[in-house]
C-alpha cells in the first residue's frame, strides 16, 4: 500500500525516542546538579561540600544513563542485527563511561569547594598562561635592554 521509502523502520522510533527522553534526563538533571551548586555558594561556609548525592540526582543521572544505553544499543541494531550482541556492545561503552563521568563529576566538585572556581575553570587558567607569558616576555625585553 504505502511505497518502502516512506516507512519509517520501527527500530528509528526506538533510537529517537530513547535519544530524546536521554537529553530530557540529562537536562534535568544538570538543573538538579546547578540548584546544588547554587545552594553550596550562597553558604559555603555552612557546608563543606558541595551536596551531590542526593536521591533525586542519583535517580536523574542513573535514568540519563539507562536511556543513554538503550539508545546506543538501538542505533547499533542498525549495524548488528543481533539485538543481545548489540546490548553487550552499548553496556560495554556506556556504563563504565557513565561511572567514570560519575566519580569524576564528584572530584570536580570536591576540588571546586576546596580551592574555589578557579580550580576547575578552563578559561581561568588559559587567560593566567597568557598574562604569565606576556609578564616574562616583558621581563625578557627589560632584561635585554
Amino acid at each position: 500500500m504505502y511505497p518502502e521509502s516512506s516507512v519509517i523502520a520501527p527500530i528509528y522510533i526506538f533510537v529517537v525516542a530513547t535519544t530524546f527522553f536521554a537529553v530530557m534526563f540529562g537536562i534535568i538533571f544538570k538543573d538538579m546538579l546547578e540548584y546544588q551548586v547554587a545552594l553550596w555558594t550562597t553558604n559555603p561556609e555552612a557546608n563543606p561540600k558541595i551536596n551531590y548525592k542526593t536521591g533525586n540526582i542519583i535517580l536523574a543521572y542513573s535514568a540519563t544513563s539507562l536511556f543513554v544505553l538503550f539508545s546506543v544499543a538501538f542505533s547499533l541494531t542498525v549495524f548488528v542485527q543481533i539485538f543481545w550482541l548489540a546490548s553487550a556492545i552499548a553496556f560495554a561503552v556506556v556504563i563504565p563511561t557513565a561511572f567514570l563521568m560519575w566519580f569524576q563529576l564528584g572530584s570536580m566538585l570536591e576540588l571546586w569547594s576546596e580551592k574555589g572556581i578557579e580550580a576547575v575553570d578552563l578559561d581561568f587558567f588559559v587567560l593566567n598562561e597568557l598574562s604569565e607569558k606576556a609578564t616574562e616576555l616583558d621581563q625578557v625585553k627589560e632584561n635585554k635592554t
